[in-house]
């Protein structure tokens, strides 16, 4: 108990700084009073992770307080990733019926209230009645997708058993997703969602620095003292580094947090019209992807970068530019003393840890094997036949959410996520164009959002399926929701 009080102080001096220092870019974004509620709401929770004694008595302290936050803040989207952000991963076992993510949980208890709320006020307005319709068929695909990886254990697991999966997989997901699609009613609010994941990441930033650096994992104590499941991936090393982890479950998840932070940022700045501010938010995030030292993530903020200039008007040149500054900014790291430590992890031009381009390629290799075998749904038991794949942590790693996917729940799932992130894109392409005429702020969140759904979909390839793509997507809908509203609106007023 007495290392999570020394880690308390620490997470609470960097927090301190942290929100003291971002407050007056916050206000662009948000009011003074959803601020300071948002800062209670975080210290408060913070606080009961370090010193309730129990996992349940965590749970009876944040329930109410999540609750109360969605009731007061202007966007119960915000509540919810506050909250999150403050609460480390982890797996709650609700005896003889399921485990979920402590993140989902929270979600849940904000955006139940939420949903059941807004279908007891239902609407009767036109505008409201246009905001409601037409998304409907990405809901549908996205059903579709988490119901099909229930199904192909109806011959192995009892209905009780199955009708628990089916509540953690689709029941616990699509809440939060509609709880993005429905409430985000203004692009304001839109920014205002991405300005909080901003502020999470800089509030875990420091932390992961610390982590790294000392070599201290600040909330595994917390997990530990709560006899929560072990984290296998906790005090990972490479190159002589601890891999931070701050509040999320892998170093692969917390630099990928931070690349989509620091995707937000880009688009943000517009607003802000501060290249100072953006410049030392963007150090936070690189500092944090470099602290989780995985490599994918450094890739994926480049790739988000480069994506949304190129989306941009006149983006060939944004890009040109951007690839001088980048060499540039590059070269000069290079020389410092990270730079050799860097390039040695970098893909395909390192020498430290190519076993793991070697494991990645035999994966791909065996997966082209076997999913012909059963292509359409997968077969579940498909690690039987991968055992020359295990490794020495005496896991398969299936680093390839895709091939995850292909393998276990087959061909037809894989085709219905990628047909979802298809009209996903396709709409906030669409939406991005036709604002551009009249709004280029309104535009660079359409492409922002393109770009991010690009990162997390290279992600997903080197890593794992991500639940920020489920995030990004509401989002996008949203957003390509109030494009059409305006458009609308607007053929209404000149005819």
């Amino acid at each position: 108990m007495l290392n999570n009080i020394k880690a308390l102080v620490v997470v609470l001096f960097f927090a301190t700084a942290i929100f003291t220092l971002a407050r007056s870019a916050c206000l662009h974004f948000m009011s003074e009073e959803d601020f300071r509620r948002r800062r209670a709401v975080w210290f408060v929770t913070t606080v009961a992770v370090f010193i309730s004694p129990s996992v349940w008595l965590f749970i009876l302290i944040t329930i109410p307080i999540a609750i109360w936050a969605a009731k007061k803040d202007s966007s119960p989207l915000a509540a919810s990733m506050i909250i999150g952000g403050a609460t480390p991963s982890f797996y709650i076992a609700v005896p003889h019926l399921f485990a979920v993510n402590s993140g989902t949980a929270l979600t849940l208890f904000i955006a139940i209230p939420v949903l059941l709320g807004q279908t007891l006020k239902k609407s009767n307005s036109n505008d409201g009645a246009t905001r409601q319709q037409g998304n409907w068929v990405a809901s549908t695909l996205l059903f579709t997708f988490l119901a099909l990886q229930v199904i192909p254990y109806w011959r192995t697991e009892s209905w009780s058993s199955l009708l628990r999966m089916a509540f953690v997989q689709i029941f616990l997901a699509m809440p939060g997703f509609w709880l993005i699609t429905r409430t985000l009613k203004s692009y304001r609010a839109i920014n205002e969602v991405m300005a909080v994941f901003v502020l999470t990441c800089a509030l875990i930033a420091p932390m992961a620095v610390f982590e790294s650096m000392r070599g201290w994992l600040l909330y595994m104590g917390v997990t530990q003292h709560w006899n929560a499941s072990p984290n296998a991936f906790a005090y990972l090393m490479r190159s002589g580094q601890v891999r931070a982890l701050a509040t999320a479950d892998h170093s692969l998840a917390l630099g990928f947090i931070m690349a989509l932070g620091f995707g937000f940022c880009l688009h943000l700045q517009r607003s802000l019209n501060s290249r100072k501010t953006f410049a030392v938010v963007g150090l936070l995030m690189w500092a944090g992807m470099y602290a989780a030292f995985s490599r994918g993530p450094w890739i994926a903020a480049v790739m988000i970068m480069f994506v949304y200039l190129w989306l941009m008007p006149k983006g060939t040149g944004r890009v040109v530019k951007a690839a001088i500054v980048t060499g540039l900014i590059g070269a000069v790291i290079a020389v410092t003393p990270f730079g050799e430590r860097i390039i040695n992890v970098l893909p395909f031009v390192g020498k430290l840890e190519t076993g793991n381009i070697d494991y990645r390629q035999a994966l791909l290799d065996r997966a082209l094997q076997l999913i012909p075998l059963k292509p359409w749904f997968g077969d579940i038991f498909v690690l039987r036949q991968m055992e020359d794949l295990r490794q020495g942590q005496g896991i398969i790693d299936l680093v390839n959410g895709f091939l995850l996917i292909a393998l276990f729940y087959g061909l037809v799932p894989l085709l219905i996520l990628l047909w979802f992130i298809l009209i996903v894109i396709f709409k906030v392409q669409r939406a991005s164009l036709n604002s551009r005429f009249f709004d280029l702020n309104v535009s660079s969140l359409g492409s922002i959002l393109i770009a991010c759904i690009a990162g997390t979909i290279f992600y997903i390839w080197i890593a794992r399926f991500a639940g920020e793509l489920v995030f990004l997507s509401g989002l996008g809908l949203a957003y390509a929701k109030l494009v059409s509203a305006d458009n609308h609106a607007a053929v209404r007023r000149l005819s």
